[in-house]
């Protein structure tokens, strides 16, 4: 996935003579120069460390990882409605995009991504139980037990005739000898 960036800019210009339409198309130009830059050059948020000074930046940054380590370690939990979920997955996703890989920032916010996928989990697990009670069906944690004792059964049916044939074998070479 590659984040890319979006920036609107409105221009009212009023141009008076033929200088003046060459100066807004210089001007045009050096911003569609800045924009290309910009664009070429992904916003890296592992690098804002050294620009704290200015403050909001860095601070938004530092909340940002501090609600990361809270989600990733269970703390804090941001609605109960897959939505509301989806929404905080897809921004801590979004920052981790924009982030080194291997750097702390990058680590907590897919961290933040991974606690919000479990929760994610449990609501679609909870959807599908709550469709199958309306077809009449076993829940999903039925089923897999259900299958499991299955599973369970034929193990020991299946030990139970080997063991069989083995005492047949065993039998066999008594009678034998």
């Amino acid at each position: 996935m590659v984040a890319v960036s979006s920036f609107g800019i409105n221009l009212d210009l009023q141009l008076r003579g033929e200088s003046g339409l060459k100066r807004a198309i210089r001007g045009a130009e050096q911003l569609e120069t800045l924009f290309r830059r910009i664009s070429d050059k992904g916003l890296d948020l592992s690098k804002i460390q050294g620009i704290k000074n200015t403050g909001d930046i860095a601070d938004f940054k530092k909340k940002f990882t501090d609600l990361a380590k809270e989600i990733a370690a269970g703390k804090k939990k941001f609605g109960d409605t897959e939505v509301s979920i989806r929404r905080y997955r897809d921004a801590f996703k979004q920052l981790a995009a924009n982030t080194k890989a291997g750097t702390p920032s990058f680590n907590e916010f897919t961290a933040a991504v991974a606690q919000l996928d479990q929760e994610l989990g449990k609501i679609a697990k909870a959807s599908e139980n709550a469709k199958r009670a309306q077809l009449g069906l076993l829940s999903v944690e039925e089923e897999a037990a259900q299958l499991a004792k299955k599973a369970a059964q034929k193990k020991a049916k299946d030990d139970e005739a080997k063991a069989r044939k083995r005492n047949e074998r065993a039998i066999d070479r008594e009678n034998k000898n």
